[in-house]
């Protein structure tokens, strides 16, 4: 990753700004350090924390069984390559799973000690397995009231590609991308 950041960037590669240049993670600490050694003080970066507590994390985010909350918050405290740094927070609504009060109230706590924070609300979209069902647009703009109640700034993703099963939370179906071109097909 650190090689193809280095291209993407470099004025013979693809010339992208690093500050157009966002490193998402699930929470692999060690590429959290790797990347803060590099000197790339204009590349951002977010993490996919969808839980803050270890144990629903540990269930829906099988990274954290390896390297807990309390770990990948260090190595987040420690990750400052410019001044005006802010994380981006990705979170992931999953209705009935990390919905609650408690849980925005969590990720208000797992983030304080990290300093500046951008939270992506992301309203889940059911794919071929789902785990629960898309949060109506009520229960997404409650989570958010918790989340600013608690002095998090936030944003909601907009929602794109849940008729292609190709949104946040989807792997895609064959089936149903096939089903939509053909009727997209037989309507031209």
């Amino acid at each position: 990753m650190i090689q193809a950041l280095r291209v993407l960037n470099d004025a013979a590669g693809l010339a992208i700004g690093q500050e157009r240049l966002t490193v998402c993670t699930v929470g692999h600490v060690d590429g959290i350090r790797l990347l803060s050694q590099q000197g790339l003080k204009r590349i951002n970066l977010s993490i996919s924390l969808n839980a803050a507590n270890d144990s629903l994390r540990s269930e829906i985010m099988p990274i954290n069984r390896r390297t807990d909350l309390a770990e990948l918050q260090r190595a987040l405290m420690a990750y400052k390559p410019r001044r005006n740094f802010a994380l981006g927070v990705n979170y992931c609504l999953l209705p009935g799973i990390n919905d609650t009060e408690a849980d925005a109230r969590a990720v208000a706590e797992f983030c304080a000690p990290v300093g500046r924070v951008l939270v992506n609300l992301i309203p889940y979209n059911p794919g071929t397995k789902p785990l629960t069902r898309a949060p109506e647009e009520a229960e997404v703009e409650r989570f958010i009231d918790w989340l600013r109640a608690e002095g998090l700034p936030v944003r909601q993703r907009v929602t794109k590609g849940r008729d292609v099963m190709a949104a946040c939370g989807q792997l895609g179906n064959p089936t149903a991308r096939d089903a939509r071109r053909a009727l997209r097909t037989l309507q031209a």
